[in-house]
């Protein structure tokens, strides 16, 4: 199994997680202000092969309904480190900062943008995008399900 560790920019929150499920871009509004940039680059674990392994606490925050998303920000250095994902009916998961992880060339390649009418910059990279909830929401769902049965999302 793989293993990717990673940390917080002090180091105070350290995780180790198994296989990514997949990678997205998100450019929504909550994502560029928590993340501090054009957009969000995140890898998706499932919660089951997430471990936080140095006890550095993290404060988390909903910032939209219904609470799917906890965002959660190191204590000492205020990085957006963890967001923990519930849907109902699918196993937990953790978005990790793709930039957080120890080895980001191990994330998976990204395989969606969403949100991308409210981009910063266009980028023609040949990945699907989406505008709007959504149908950002079902492009990310349209990912990660086969993700998590084990098999490759197919591209439009």
């Amino acid at each position: 199994m793989t293993q990717l560790t990673g940390s917080c920019t002090c180091g105070a929150v350290t995780f180790q997680t198994g296989r990514p499920l997949m990678r997205a871009y998100c450019h929504c509004a909550i994502c560029k202000a928590y993340h501090d940039r054009d957009f969000a680059d995140f890898t998706v674990f499932a919660t089951g092969r997430f471990r936080q392994t140095g006890g550095g606490p993290v404060t988390y925050k909903v910032f939209k309904q219904p609470p799917l998303l906890r965002r959660g920000t190191c204590d000492r250095c205020a990085a957006p480190i963890l967001e923990k994902l519930f849907i109902p009916g699918l196993p937990r998961m953790m978005l990790i900062p793709t930039r957080w992880l120890s080895t980001p060339e191990a994330a998976p390649a990204p395989s969606l943008h969403m949100f991308y009418d409210l981009r910063r910059q266009d980028h023609a990279d040949g990945l699907p995008k989406a505008n709007g909830y959504l149908p950002s929401q079902l492009l990310f769902a349209r990912h990660l399900l086969p993700a998590l049965l084990g098999r490759s999302a197919a591209h439009p």
